[in-house]
């Protein structure tokens, strides 16, 4: 039985009221290699701003009012909006109002960014992950 990896040191942020999550081992030498998959329900203080992660991060806000950073500022989100953020760029996601705030995320390798970014793929894979993520994941109760 092969063991699967741990979430990283301070990886799961605090005001979490219920989540589930898989952790993988990248394949070498993958363009978009999942190493990380989950689903949150958040407490109505949930609050995380991150000035960079080590992983380019898909964020699908699911249900509840949500406030999102954008460089310097914060603005408001609603259900069914799609926060992308990873290494060397700052992210931001707070809840707003009492909830619930739930919201499933997608963590990616960077180690092949290039290839991400090339041709508009970045914009076609977002959507294809949260659509999968929606449509494959049950949410826990």
């Amino acid at each position: 039985m092969s063991s699967r990896p741990l979430p990283p040191p301070g990886f799961v942020a605090a005001r979490i009221r219920r989540g589930r999550y898989i952790f993988l081992k990248p394949p070498d030498r993958e363009p978009l290699a999942l190493v990380c998959a989950g689903y949150e329900v958040c407490e109505p203080d949930f609050f995380v701003d991150r000035p960079s992660f080590q992983w380019h991060a898909v964020e699908f806000l699911e249900s509840g009012s949500w406030d999102v950073r954008q460089e310097e500022r914060w603005v408001s989100a609603a259900a069914g909006t799609i926060v992308v953020y990873g290494p060397n760029q700052a992210g931001g996601i707070r809840a707003a109002g009492r909830g619930p705030h739930g919201k499933y995320s997608a963590e990616l390798d960077p180690t092949y960014e290039d290839l991400w970014h090339e041709k508009g793929q970045i914009g076609k894979t977002v959507v294809t992950l949260c659509h999968h993520l929606r449509a494959h994941s049950q949410a826990p109760d």
